[in-house]
């Protein structure tokens, strides 16, 4: 048999012949020949029935993002190729630098801004179905993953487009998690070393940050990537609140995915691009954007207590009042300088489990959110016990795989870029490295908890690994959300150091609550988030008798005698402070 290359392919990479008995263990009975011109592949088969697979190396474009994006179809970099993306420096960053001038660019830019970078290795935005399904692919890519794994790619190369067995789920784990590792270091960290070098911070977002089955799509890790990252930044499609919080897209986690790569990674600033065109989970975009001033204002509090510290939008100031324009950049300039300088001090990090979506996703010939439904199930399950937890007054960040490896364990806490964990919520986690787990299983002996919910994991990230992660989870119990949020706010109620401030008597009402240090002071930020007015009772400490409050709305600062009972309008936030000399001078009290 003779397999000719396809008229849109450069040269066949490699083939292999595999039988089609049920009893398979899936690998690879011969290799076919591939000619040294890559034009065809010849194979004589083997006994019995099989199937010839033939790996092509072509240039993606059409179907995937480049030509699908809505505003400017164009040819795209392939941005695994170190030597495209320093092509790419040379004829877009290098001429802004001669323009302006080499010693000047610093000071003039503070940031270079990059717009939805990705792999294009998928369909989107497409009802069409496609020849072939495709991966991520560079000419180092083999080399890179034979001295992280220590195997050869091309025998399992069918494994990262089907089987479910333990060896091609895992083979799709390394695989991604090379790809990660060649993408931030090819495109991402040779952008922020050229800006860095130069006083500039390299900036924007990347594509789709709202699932991680995007994430294992476009980035293989997106954490992974944006730890390269000085300013990351997440775009946000919707100024609704209630959408941001509740609608299946994941609009929620987006920032939060963002955000916890920057804190991982000790920084602080984050950037929202507001785009309001929200994303239908038909594939459809709408315009989002005739929103009121309280969708406008409520959608920032929401971004600013997930993280995000300046807001990029698109709301035309030209196509709205002055009045209203105002109040909006008066309210964001408000949240900017109450979080400026703050220590975020969370309840508890999730694991970025992004080595179970790394397992399942296998390509299609059909855009991304056609992956099998159970992908888009374990999605949603995360969205809820993101939600879930928030709603419980308990916040978070992602914690991925570097962070957890890195973490100092100090006082029975895992410190990770210089904030402390006592809780780690291991959520539908069915792949973890053997050394996470071991690290996890050190942080419990030294007094922190682990709560797993969901799935427990039966595999790690090599073959050798497998069982020895069953084993070691043998004495570990899955809960429900509900005893996940109850076993954390215990973490936290029996801290030797208790929380300066604390709410009680919520009503019934969802109130989300972050907490920080600033200034050797205790910040609490609040939100309401839903539908009416919400009531709740701010208490403090033993001693502790009055606080500050601060109404970003307003402007307003005020000296509050604790217990304290404050209302928040739908989706309105509202900051108290524990009080200092300084603040008690400032501050002027409520009567």
């Amino acid at each position: 048999m003779v397999l000719a290359l396809p008229d849109d392919g450069i040269r066949f990479y490699s083939a292999s012949v595999h039988p089609l008995a049920d009893d398979t263990d899936g690998t690879t009975a011969c290799r076919a020949e591939t000619a040294d011109d890559g034009a065809t592949v010849r194979t004589n088969g083997i006994e019995g029935d099989w199937v010839l697979y033939a790996y092509v190396e072509k240039f993606l474009y059409e179907g995937t993002h480049a030509e699908r994006n809505g505003w400017s179809p164009r040819r795209y970099p392939n941005l695994l190729d170190d030597r495209a993306v320093r092509r790419f420096i040379e004829t877009t960053y290098e001429p802004y630098a001669a323009h302006i001038g080499h010693g000047r660019i610093g000071e003039a830019v503070s940031a270079f801004f990059t717009d939805e970078p990705s792999l294009m290795a998928a369909y989107q935005n497409t009802e069409d179905t496609y020849e072939q399904a495709v991966v991520p692919w560079t000419e180092a890519l083999p080399g890179r993953f034979e001295r992280e794994h220590g195997e050869a790619l091309a025998p399992c190369l069918h494994a990262l487009f089907e089987g479910d067995g333990k060896m091609e789920r895992t083979v799709r784990v390394q695989f991604y998690r090379t790809v990660a590792n060649l993408l931030a270091e090819s495109y991402f960290r040779q952008l922020a070393d050229w800006c860095g070098t130069r006083g500039i911070r390299f900036s924007g977002h990347a594509l789709l940050e709202e699932s991680m089955v995007y994430h294992a799509a476009y980035y293989g890790s997106l954490m992974r990537v944006l730890r390269e990252m000085p300013f990351p930044g997440v775009d946000m499609l919707t100024t609704r609140p209630q959408r941001y919080i509740d609608d299946p897209f994941g609009y929620l986690l987006a920032p939060k995915f963002v955000s916890s790569a920057a804190r991982a990674a000790g920084r602080r600033d984050v950037m929202a691009e507001i785009c309001p065109v929200h994303f239908d989970p038909s594939g459809a975009y709408a315009y989002d954007g005739e929103a009121t001033i309280d969708d406008m204002t409520g959608t920032a509090n929401l971004l600013y207590m997930g993280g995000v510290t300046h807001i990029n939008s698109y709301y035309n100031a030209l196509d709205m009042e002055a009045s209203k324009y105002r109040r909006y950049c008066a309210h964001v300039g408000r949240l900017g300088v109450m979080l400026e300088g703050a220590a975020h001090r969370p309840d508890v990090g999730v694991y970025y489990a992004i080595g179970t979506y790394q397992a399942d996703y296998k390509p299609i010939r059909q855009a991304v959110r056609r992956q099998p439904e159970a992908m888009w199930r374990r999605h949603e399950s995360l969205l809820a016990t993101a939600r879930g937890l928030l709603s419980a007054g308990l916040d978070f960040n992602f914690l991925d795989d570097e962070a957890i490896l890195d973490a100092g364990l100090e006082d029975g806490a895992l410190a990770v870029g210089g904030i402390p964990y006592r809780a780690v919520l291991m959520h539908g986690a069915e792949v973890v490295p053997l050394a996470v787990l071991e690290k996890l299983q050190r942080f419990e002996s030294a007094g922190g908890r682990v709560v797993w919910t969901g799935s427990l994991p039966t595999s790690g990230i090599y073959a050798g690994e497998h069982a020895e992660v069953v084993r070691r989870m043998r004495a570990c119990e899955l809960v429900s959300a509900s005893e996940a949020a109850a076993s954390i706010s215990r973490v936290r109620d029996e801290a030797a150091e208790q929380p300066a401030l604390r709410v009680a008597d919520v009503g019934g009402e969802r109130l989300f609550m972050s907490r920080y240090d600033k200034d050797g002071e205790e910040l609490l930020m609040l939100l309401h988030a839903g539908d009416g007015t919400a009531e709740a009772v701010l208490e403090g400490r033993p001693g502790l008798t009055e606080a500050v409050a601060c109404d970003p709305e307003t402007g307003s600062r005020a000296r509050v005698a604790l217990p304290f009972r404050l209302r928040l309008q739908p989706y309105g936030c509202l900051f108290l402070r524990t009080m200092s000399a300084e603040a008690e001078s400032d501050a002027e009290t409520e009567k």
